[in-house]
C-alpha cells in the first residue's frame, strides 16, 4: 500500500530552498516553478516541480497525487513555469490514462527511492497497472505560448518605446525594463524581491550586500539628502534607505508601474510615504534636472544592461559636483554568471571588479573604490 501523499518534512524544508535558490536566479537541475491561479483564492500560487523533459514537450507528474498545485491547475488550465529569472506561459493539458503511463513509468524509474513509497506500482509493473496509476497521479503535457506571446509582447513594446513622455526616441537601454516587470511576473516579482524569502535566500547564496550597501551610504549621508535610486523595483533598497533618513528623500526611479506600485504600498505601511518620491521612469532619460540629487545609487541592475555607459552617464548627469554613485551587481564568479544569466540576450551580465573600476574611472568619477562582497561587488566614486 502507497504512502499518504502528504510530502515529507524533508522534502517541504527541500522545497523552501528550491523556491529561494529559483528565484534567486539559479537553475537546480529539472527543477522549475510552477505559478497558477488558485482556484478560490484567486491569487497566483508558486510550487517547486520536477519537469520530465521528452520530445514531445516538458510533462508534470503530480509525484505526490491529487494536492492543491494539481487542482489549481485543472481548473486554470494555464500557468507560468520558471526557471532563474526566465519565465513563460504554458497551457496545461491533462494526459488520458494510455499516454499518461508511460510518462508516470519514466518518471518513476528516475525518481529517488524515497519517492517510489507514494506509488502502488514499481518501476517494472505492466502498463496497465500504470494506467490505473494515473488516477492518483495525473500527467500534464505542458505547451508553451511563447512564440504567440513574444509576437504580442512586441507589438506591445511597439507601442510603448517609439517616444518616452517627452516626446523623446527612447534608446535600447531605455527600454530595457519594459519586457522585465510586467503583468504577472512584475505583481509577484514586486513580492517576492521585498521579501523575507528573498533577503534570507540572498544571505545564503549570494552573501550580504545590501548591509555592505547601508553602511557605505551611511558613511557618505547625513540624513538630509536627496538620493536617487535607479532601478528601485519594489523597494528592496529604496524602504531601507528611506527609514535612514531624517529629512531627506529618495526618489524611486523604475519602469514597471507593478513594482513601484508595490513599492508605494509598502511605503505607506511602514509610514514612509512623506519620505519617497515615485519617479517611473527610463534610466537613460530620467528626466531629472542636472545636478540635483546629492547620491545615486542602483542595485541588481547594470548587469540587465547591454551598455551600462549610457545610464551611469545619466547618473552622472544628476549628481550634484562632489556626490557620490554607488552601485551593488553581481560579481563575476560561477554563482554570479549563474545568478545572471537568466537575462535576455545582449544583457552585459555580471561585473570583475576591474570592469567597473575602469567603467568609473572612463566617465570620470574620482575616488573610485570597488569591493567584492561574496558573489557580489560594489563600486563607489564621487563626482
Amino acid at each position: 500500500m502507497a504512502k499518504g501523499f502528504k510530502p515529507p518534512v524533508v522534502s517541504r524544508i527541500a522545497s523552501l530552498l528550491v523556491l529561494a535558490a529559483n528565484r534567486a536566479g539559479l537553475k537546480i537541475g529539472a527543477i522549475a516553478l510552477l505559478t497558477v491561479r488558485g482556484r478560490k483564492s484567486g491569487l497566483p500560487r508558486t510550487t517547486p516541480v520536477a519537469v520530465v523533459e521528452r520530445d514531445a514537450g516538458p510533462y508534470l507528474v503530480a509525484t505526490y497525487g491529487v494536492t492543491n498545485w494539481v487542482r489549481n491547475l485543472r481548473a486554470a488550465g494555464v500557468a507560468t513555469l520558471a526557471r532563474g529569472h526566465r519565465s513563460e506561459p504554458v497551457t496545461a493539458i491533462e494526459l488520458a490514462p494510455a499516454e499518461a503511463a508511460v510518462i508516470l513509468r519514466e518518471r518513476l524509474r528516475s525518481a529517488p527511492s524515497f519517492l517510489r513509497a507514494y506509488f502502488d506500482v514499481t518501476p517494472t509493473s505492466a502498463l496497465e497497472e500504470f494506467e490505473r496509476e494515473v488516477l492518483h497521479h495525473p500527467v500534464f503535457l505542458l505547451e508553451h505560448q511563447s512564440s504567440q506571446a513574444k509576437g504580442v509582447a512586441s507589438r506591445k513594446i511597439g507601442q510603448l518605446n517609439v517616444e518616452d513622455s517627452g516626446g523623446n526616441m527612447m534608446t535600447r537601454e531605455q527600454q530595457l525594463s519594459d519586457s522585465e516587470w510586467t503583468g504577472m511576473r512584475g505583481r509577484i516579482g514586486g513580492w517576492y524581491l521585498n521579501s523575507p524569502l528573498r533577503r534570507l535566500s540572498e544571505i545564503l547564496i549570494l552573501g550580504d550586500c545590501r548591509a555592505a550597501f547601508i553602511a557605505a551610504v551611511s558613511r557618505i549621508a547625513q540624513g538630509n539628502e536627496t538620493v536617487l535610486d535607479v532601478g528601485a523595483g519594489s523597494g528592496h533598497y529604496s524602504l531601507v534607505l528611506a527609514k535612514n533618513l531624517s529629512a531627506g528623500k529618495v526618489i524611486c526611479l523604475d519602469l514597471s508601474e507593478e513594482m513601484l506600485g508595490h513599492l508605494e504600498r509598502k511605503a505607506e505601511q511602514q509610514g514612509l510615504r512623506d519620505r519617497i518620491r515615485i519617479l517611473k521612469a527610463s534610466a537613460a532619460s530620467s528626466g531629472l534636472e542636472p545636478e540635483s540629487v546629492d547620491i545615486v545609487v542602483s542595485n541588481g541592475v547594470f548587469h540587465e544592461l547591454p551598455s551600462p555607459d549610457a545610464v551611469l552617464s545619466e547618473m552622472i548627469r544628476v549628481l550634484k559636483p562632489n556626490g557620490w554613485v554607488i552601485i551593488t551587481d553581481f560579481r563575476d564568479t560561477v554563482i554570479g554568471r549563474r545568478t545572471g544569466a537568466a537575462h535576455r540576450e545582449g544583457s552585459h551580465g555580471p561585473f570583475s571588479v576591474g570592469e567597473l573600476e575602469s567603467l568609473f574611472a572612463k566617465l570620470g568619477l574620482r575616488d573610485v573604490k570597488v569591493t567584492p562582497v561574496r558573489h557580489w561587488v560594489m563600486a563607489a566614486g564621487r563626482k
